[in-house]
């Protein structure tokens, strides 16, 4: 599962960053994100795409910290429904809690991830 401390020292390590700036800096990478999907700020239907660029995260990556195919991943992210345990396995991979009011990255299921 990628990780804020993950993903903080790879911006560290790319930036020249101190550990404590770069752990600054994805914590409010982490607040904009949360406070953009709370606000629907992303358009479609669904935000992955959107949450995962914002993330820096490349889609093989995410696909493979998911444990699926680049295929698939690249179907949901054009808006092709899926089965909610893959969708619970996207969330997690990106560092969700997939039962986090503000984890509205697919809002067609908003209540059955509750």
């Amino acid at each position: 599962m990628l990780s804020q401390l993950m993903i903080s020292e790879e911006i560290a390590k790319q930036n020249g960053f101190t550990k404590k700036k770069s752990v600054e800096v994805v914590e409010t990478l982490w607040e904009l994100i949360k406070k953009s999907i709370e606000l629907g700020e992303f358009i479609g239907r669904n935000r992955l795409k959107a949450v995962r660029e914002s993330l820096m995260i490349s889609k093989t990556e995410l696909a493979r910290e998911a444990n699926m195919s680049l295929s698939t991943l690249n179907r949901i992210e054009n808006g092709h429904n899926c089965r909610l345990e893959t969708k619970i396995k996207i969330l997690t991979a990106l560092g969700f809690d997939p039962k986090d009011d503000f984890c509205n990255i697919f809002p067609e299921d908003t209540e059955t991830l509750s």
